[in-house]
C-alpha cells in the first residue's frame, strides 16, 4: 500500500525511503527465521518419529542413544546459530534489498539502487548535490505509489509451515502405529544413559495353579499363551518325595494348552516352560475321602405300642412302626468333623460327631430314602454315598360291623335308630362315632358313650336318637360308624361301617312348595334392583331441573323427598327381602334343594344389596337430605351428583366383575380339562404297568371300567367346551374328532373285558396303546390351553396398545392447545374446535378403558381417574374459551394433559402387568399373591399347634404368643391388599374373604389375651381351609356343574388282633388324610403346601407323644 508523504526537502525524503526499506528488511529477517524455525521443528519431529522407530524395535544402548541426541543438539545448534541467530546479527545490506525489490516489481527501474548508492556521494567531489537530489527524488516518486511490504518474498515461510504440518501428520500416525510402544521408546529416549532390558515375548497364565483335591479325581491343568506362542509347551511334573523332573510335550491349540490326568492318587509339583516363559512351582494336594465302616440302629417304638427297644447292629434300609425313633450309630474311617443324613424328600438331619464316630437321631414317619454324609476334619466329603430306606410301618386300624339293623332302613315314630355294633383292634378301640349328614349337608358326628373304651374287643348296644334333628319330610339320614384306635401319636387309625341310610318319609307337596317360595323370593329382589335404577333415573332427571333452571322449585324438592322416602323404604325392603331370602335359602339347603344356579342369583343380588345399602350411599343420601331442607340449589345438584356416580360405579362394578368372570371361567375350564386329560392318561399308565405286577385282574378291570366311563363323560365335557370356546371351538372340535377315531371308550371298555376274562396279555397290549394315544391327546389339549391364552393376551395387549397410543396422542393435543391458547396463534373459535374433538375422542377413550377393566384385573383405577379428571378440565376449558378467558382455558388444558399422561402411565402398567402375568384376566397373579397369604397361614397354624402344651415362663401362655399375634395381623394385612386390588371378585371368585377376615380378628384378639388353646388352633385351621377353598374354587369356576357324581362303594375293614412280629407295611391316617387333601382338586402349586401342612402336624404329634 503507497505511502503519501509531502517533499520537504531532499534529506527528508531520503530519510523516509531508507526507513522504508528498513522495514522491508526487518519483515524479511522474521519470514526468514519463521522459515528457519518451522523447518527445524519439522526436521526435528520427523528425527524423533525415526529414533523412537529404532528404539522401538532395537533397544539401543544408553551410547548409541547418547551419540545420536548429541548429533541431533549439535545439528539443532547449528541450525539456530546460521539460521536464527545470524540474521538478527549480521541483517542484510538496503542495496540488496533494494535490487530484490527492483527484481520483483520491474517498474521501479533502478531508481531504488541508485538512490541508495547516491545517498553518501553528495559530499564527494565533483559530484552534483542537485542531480543526486533529484535522483532521490525521483525515487521516491516512483516508489510512493508501491507497498514495499507486500514485495517481501514469502514462499519459504510457508514452504516451512507446509513442512512443519506435514512432520505433525507424520506424528499423528506413528502414535496411532505405535500406540503403546512409541510412548514407552519415548520414555527410553529422554532417558539416555539407562540401559533397558527388552521385555518378555511370551506371557502365560496359569490354572488351577496350587490346589487340593481328592484321590481319584481328574484335574485338568490349564496354560493360556499371549505374546509369542510356540507350536508346543513343556510341562515339567515331579512326584512328592521325589527329586526329577518328568517333562512332557503339550500341543498349542488355539494360544492354550491343556493337560487332563484323569485318576489324581498321589500329590505332585509342576511347572510350565513355553518359549522364553517359566512358571513359578506349583503344589497339588491329594487327599482320601472318608467312607462309612459300619452302621447299627437303636429303635425306640411309640410308647403305646408297649414294645421294647431293639438294637440292629447290622444297619442298613430301616423298617419300623410310623412314629419310632431311631437313632444311628456310624462308623467312619477318618475323623469327622460333620455327618448329616439326606432326605430324598428333602430336609438335613445333623448328627453328633465324636472322632470317627456319629450318632444321629430321627423320627419314621414316611416312606424316603436317606444318605449319610461325611465330611473329615479337613473338609472333604464321603463320595457316591449308599442309599438307604426309610419304610413306615403304619398301624392297622380298627375294625368295627354294624350287627344291627346292619341294612338301609326307615326312622320309626320315637324317631330313633337302634345300633349294635362290634368293634375290634390290635391295640385297643378308644372311640366310636356315628358320622351322618341329612340328605347333602354338612357331615356332621356323635360320640358314642363305650362302656369299657381302651379295650381291643368290644361288643355294644346304643340308641341314636334324632328327634332334635328337626328333619323334614323327605329327609335322608346317610350314616356310617366309625372307630378310632388308641394311637395319638401319629393320629388315630380310623374304620368305619360301610353308608348306610336312614329314610323319612317324603312329601313331595312341600318340596315343591319351598321351590316355588325360593323362587319367588328372587324375583322380588330383582324387582327391588329395577327400582332402585329408577330412583336413579328421578334423580337425574331433577339435577337436570336443578342446572337448568339455575334453582331448585318446590316441585323439585318434593320429587326429591318422595325420592329419598321410596329409597329408604327400599332399603327397608331389601333388609326384609335379604332376610327372607336367607331364611329361605337356609330352610333349601337343610332339605338339600339349593341348585348352584339359584345359589349364583342370591350371591349377586347380596352383593347388590350390600352396596346400595353402603354407609357411603347413607352418608350422600343424608347430604341429600340437608341439601333439600336448606334449599340450596347447588348443593342439591352436587349431592345429587354424588349419589348417582355412586349408583353408577356399582353397576360398572358388578358388570366388570360378571365380565371377567365369564372371561376366566374359559381359561379356567381349559384348565381343567387339561388336567383330566392329563389324569386319565397317568391312571391309563398306571393300569398299564400294573399288569406286571401281582394285582388282581378284578381290581384292574374295576379302575379300566371307572376308566371307560370317565372318557366316556370327558369327552362330552370337551363338545360342551367345543361349543362354548369360540377361539378353541375347531381344536377341541378335533379333539373330540380323535375320542370318535381312536375309539377310547369302546376300546377301554374292551381292555376291561379282556381283564374280566383274565386274557392279561390282550389286556396290556390294549392299555399301552390306550396309553400312548391319551397321552398324545393331553399334550394337544394343553397346546390349546396355552395357545388360547396366549391369543387372549395378545388381543389384549393390542387393544391396551391403542389406548396407550390414542391417550399420548389426546396428551399431545392438550398440549398444543394450552400452547395455542397461550400464544394467541389462533382464535378462541378453533381452539374450541379442537378441544371438542378432543373432548369427544376422550369421552370414547374412556369408554375404552372400561371396557379393558371388562377383561382383565390388571388395569389399575388410575387410568380411569386419569380419563375422568381429564375430561372435565376439557369441558372446564371449552367453558373459560367461550367466555373469553384464554389464560385459565390453557392452563385447564394443561391440567387435561397431566390427567391423559396419568391414565397413559397406568395403561402402561397394564400392559406390562399382562406381559408378566400368566393370562390375560390376572387371575393367575391373584392366586399367587393368595397362596402366599395361605402359606404363610399354614405355617403360622403349624407354629400355634406346636405351641399348645407347651410350659411358659411364670405359668403363663404369653411366650411367643406376641409374636404370632403380630404374624396373624400381617397376613390379615395381606388379605385387606388382596380385597383391595380384587375388591370386585370378592364373594364369586375369592370367596368370602371378609367371613376370613373377621376369624383373623378373632384369632388375633385371642392371641393378644394370651389365649391359646383348642378354639384358638380351630379357627386358624378354618381360616386355612377357607383360604385353600378359594384358590380352588377360583380354579374351578366354571366347571363346577360338570362333575361326575359317584356313588359310594361298600368298603369292609379287617385286620390282625396284634401287631405281627414283622411289622407289616400299614397306613399312616394323617398321611391318608394327606392323599384325600391331594386328590380334592388343588392345583400342583398347591401341592407343596398341603404336603408340608401335613407334615408339620405329624412332626409335632411325634413330639408330644415322646415328649416326657
Amino acid at each position: 500500500m503507497a505511502t503519501g508523504h509531502q517533499t520537504t526537502g531532499p534529506v527528508s525524503t531520503r530519510e523516509h525511503l531508507l526507513d522504508r526499506l528498513r522495514q522491508v528488511r526487518a519483515r524479511d529477517t522474521r519470514l526468514h527465521i519463521l522459515a528457519t524455525a518451522t523447518s527445524l521443528i519439522a526436521a526435528l519431529l520427523l528425527v524423533c518419529i525415526i529414533l523412537t522407530a529404532i528404539e522401538s524395535a532395537a533397544y539401543l544402548s544408553p551410547t548409541i542413544k547418547s551419540s545420536l541426541l548429541g548429533g541431533v543438539a549439535l545439528l539443532v545448534a547449528v541450525v539456530i546459530g546460521y539460521g536464527v541467530c545470524l540474521p538478527l546479527w549480521r541483517p542484510m545490506d538496503l542495496l540488496d534489498i533494494s535490487r530484490r525489490m527492483e527484481a520483483v516489481h520491474p517498474a521501479l527501474g533502478q531508481h531504488l539502487t541508485n538512490a541508495v548508492q547516491l545517498r553518501h556521494s553528495k559530499d564527494q567531489p565533483g559530484v552534483s548535490p542537485d542531480l543526486i537530489d533529484a535522483a532521490i527524488l525521483q525515487a521516491a516518486h516512483q516508489t510512493d505509489p508501491v507497498d514495499l511490504i507486500t514485495l517481501v518474498d514469502t514462499t519459504s515461510a510457508k514452504t516451512g509451515g507446509r513442512r512443519l504440518g506435514l512432520s505433525i501428520v507424520l506424528a499423528l500416525l506413528a502414535t496411532q502405529l505405535l500406540p503403546g510402544h512409541g510412548v514407552d521408546a519415548l520414555s527410553r529416549l529422554a532417558d539416555p544413559t539407562g540401559r533397558y532390558a527388552r521385555p518378555q515375548e511370551t506371557h502365560i497364565h496359569i490354572a488351577p495353579g496350587d490346589t487340593i483335591l481328592i484321590s481319584g479325581d481328574s484335574l485338568t491343568i490349564d496354560v493360556d499363551i499371549a505374546g509369542v506362542v510356540p507350536l508346543n509347551a513343556h510341562l515339567l511334573i515331579r512326584e512328592a518325595d521325589e527329586t526329577d523332573w518328568t517333562s512332557t510335550d503339550i500341543p498349542v491349540r488355539g494360544n492354550a494348552a491343556t493337560h487332563l490326568t484323569r485318576t489324581v492318587r498321589n500329590s505332585f509339583s509342576y511347572r510350565w516352560r513355553i518359549h522364553d516363559a517359566v512358571s513359578q512351582d506349583y503344589h497339588v494336594l491329594a487327599r482320601p475321602r472318608p467312607v462309612v465302616l459300619d452302621v447299627s440302629a437303636r429303635y425306640t417304638y411309640p410308647t403305646y405300642t408297649g414294645l421294647p427297644d431293639r438294637t440292629d447292629h447290622e444297619g442298613g434300609d430301616i423298617a419300623a412302626l410310623t412314629g419310632t425313633r431311631v437313632t444311628l450309630g456310624i462308623r467312619a474311617s477318618r475323623p469327622l468333623s460333620d455327618a448329616r443324613l439326606s432326605f430324598e424328600q428333602g430336609g438335613k438331619v445333623a448328627a453328633r460327631t465324636h472322632a470317627d464316630s456319629a450318632e444321629v437321631t430321627f423320627t419314621v414317619d414316611r416312606l424316603d430314602r436317606f444318605t449319610i454324609g461325611l465330611t473329615d476334619t479337613i473338609g472333604i466329603r464321603n463320595a457316591e454315598p449308599v442309599n438307604y430306606r426309610v419304610l413306615p410301618l403304619e398301624d392297622e386300624p380298627p375294625t368295627i360291623v354294624a350287627l344291627r339293623p346292619g341294612t338301609d332302613s326307615e326312622l320309626g315314630e320315637r324317631m330313633q335308630v337302634p345300633l349294635l355294633f362290634e368293634a375290634t383292634d390290635d391295640f385297643g378301640v378308644d372311640r366310636v362315632d356315628i358320622v351322618f349328614r341329612v340328605n347333602d349337608l354338612d357331615t356332621m358326628s356323635v360320640t358314642v358313650p363305650l362302656d369299657t373304651p381302651g379295650n381291643r374287643e368290644l361288643t355294644q348296644a346304643y340308641g341314636w336318637d334324632l328327634s332334635s334333628r328337626d328333619l323334614l319330610p323327605g329327609d335322608e339320614v346317610h350314616y356310617r360308624l366309625r372307630a378310632l384306635d388308641i394311637n395319638r401319636l401319629t393320629g388315630p387309625r380310623i374304620g368305619e361301617t360301610p353308608e348306610y341310610v336312614v329314610r323319612f318319609p317324603s312329601l313331595q307337596e312341600i318340596q315343591e312348595a319351598a321351590r316355588h317360595a325360593q323362587e319367588e323370593t328372587v324375583e322380588q329382589l330383582g324387582d327391588v334392583v329395577e327400582q332402585s335404577r329408577d330412583i336413579q333415573e328421578r334423580m337425574e332427571n331433577v339435577a337436570r331441573e336443578i342446572l337448568k333452571n339455575e334453582e331448585a322449585s318446590w316441585e323439585d324438592r318434593a320429587e326429591i323427598r318422595d325420592a329419598l322416602q321410596q329409597q329408604e323404604a327400599l332399603r327397608q325392603q331389601i333388609d326384609e327381602s335379604v332376610q327372607a331370602l336367607e331364611e329361605t335359602r337356609q330352610r333349601l339347603e337343610q332339605s338339600g334343594l339349593l341348585t348352584s344356579e339359584t345359589a349364583e342369583k342370591i350371591d349377586q343380588v347380596r352383593q347388590l344389596m350390600e352396596q346400595l345399602n353402603s354407609p357411603k350411599l347413607e352418608a350422600i343420601t343424608r347430604d341429600l337430605q340437608s341439601a333439600v331442607d336448606n334449599v340450596d340449589p347447588e348443593m342439591i345438584r352436587e349431592a345429587i351428583e354424588r349419589l348417582t356416580e355412586e349408583q353408577e360405579a356399582f353397576q360398572s362394578s358388578l358388570d366388570r366383575t360378571i365380565a371377567l368372570l365369564e372371561r376366566v371361567r374359559n381359561e379356567q375350564m381349559l384348565d381343567a380339562l387339561a388336567a383330566r386329560m392329563r389324569d386319565l392318561a397317568t391312571d391309563q399308565e398306571e393300569i398299564y404297568q400294573s399288569l406286571d405286577s401281582d394285582t388282581a385282574p378284578e381290581s384292574l378291570a374295576e379302575r379300566q371300567s371307572s376308566q371307560s366311563r370317565e372318557a366316556d363323560h370327558l369327552q362330552e365335557t370337551l363338545k360342551e367346551a367345543a361349543e362354548e370356546i369360540d377361539q378353541a371351538r375347531q381344536a377341541l372340535g378335533d379333539l373330540v374328532n380323535q375320542f370318535d377315531r381312536h375309539r377310547i371308550t369302546e376300546r377301554s371298555d374292551q381292555s376291561a373285558r379282556d381283564l374280566k376274562a383274565g386274557q392279561r396279555e390282550r389286556a396290556q397290549t390294549g392299555t399301552k396303546t390306550l396309553f400312548d394315544d391319551l397321552a398324545r391327546m393331553a399334550d394337544d389339549l394343553e397346546r390349546i390351553r396355552d395357545a388360547h391364552r396366549q391369543i387372549q393376551k395378545d388381543k389384549l395387549l393390542s387393544y391396551l396398545c391403542g389406548i396407550f397410543r390414542d391417550a399420548l396422542e389426546l396428551s399431545r393435543s392438550q398440549e398444543r392447545a394450552a400452547s395455542d391458547t397461550m400464544a394467541r396463534s389462533k382464535t378462541d373459535e378453533q381452539i374450541g374446535q379442537s378441544q371438542t374433538r378432543d373432548l369427544n375422542a376422550a369421552a370414547r377413550l374412556a369408554q375404552r378403558v372400561l371396557d379393558a377393566t371388562q377383561k382383565t384385573f390388571l388395569v389399575p383405577p388410575e387410568a380411569g381417574t386419569g380419563l375422568k379428571n381429564a375430561i372435565q378440565q376439557m369441558q372446564s376449558s371449552l367453558g373459560h374459551l367461550q367466555r373469553g378467558q384464554g389464560d385459565q382455558a390453557g392452563q385447564d388444558a394443561r391440567e387435561a394433559m397431566a390427567g391423559l399422561n396419568g391414565a397413559a402411565m397406568a395403561i402402561r402398567e397394564a400392559m406390562a402387568a399382562v406381559k408378566a402375568a400368566g393370562s390375560s384376566t390376572g387371575m393367575d397373579e391373584m392366586l399367587q399373591q393368595l397362596a402366599n397369604a395361605s402359606d404363610r397361614q399354614s405355617d403360622l397354624n403349624a407354629e400355634t399347634e406346636g405351641m399348645m402344651g407347651q410350659p411358659r415362663p411364670g405359668g403363663q401362655s404369653g411366650g411367643g404368643l406376641p409374636q404370632l399375634s403380630a404374624e396373624q395381623r400381617a397376613i390379615q394385612q395381606m388379605l385387606q391388599e388382596l380385597r383391595d386390588k380384587f375388591g370386585a371378585q370378592e364373594g364369586q371368585a375369592l370367596g368370602d374373604l371378609g367371613r376370613i377376615s373377621e376369624d383373623m380378628d378373632d384369632v388375633v384378639e385371642r392371641l393378644s389375651r394370651n389365649q391359646l388353646d383348642q378354639p384358638t388352633v380351630e379357627r386358624q385351621r378354618r381360616v386355612l381351609s377357607r383360604m385353600l377353598d378359594a384358590q380352588r374354587s377360583i380354579r374351578q369356576r366354571g366347571y363346577s356343574n360338570n362333575r361326575e357324581a359317584r356313588a359310594g362303594v361298600d368298603v369292609a375293614y379287617r385286620g390282625p388282633g396284634t401287631l405281627p412280629s414283622s411289622l407289616g407295611e400299614r397306613d399312616n391316617p394323617l398321611r391318608s388324610l394327606q392323599r384325600q387333601a391331594l386328590r380334592q382338586g388343588y392345583p400342583d402349586d398347591y401341592e407343596s403346601l398341603i404336603r408340608g401342612y401335613f407334615d408339620r402336624l405329624i412332626e409335632d404329634a411325634a413330639g408330644k407323644e415322646t415328649a416326657p
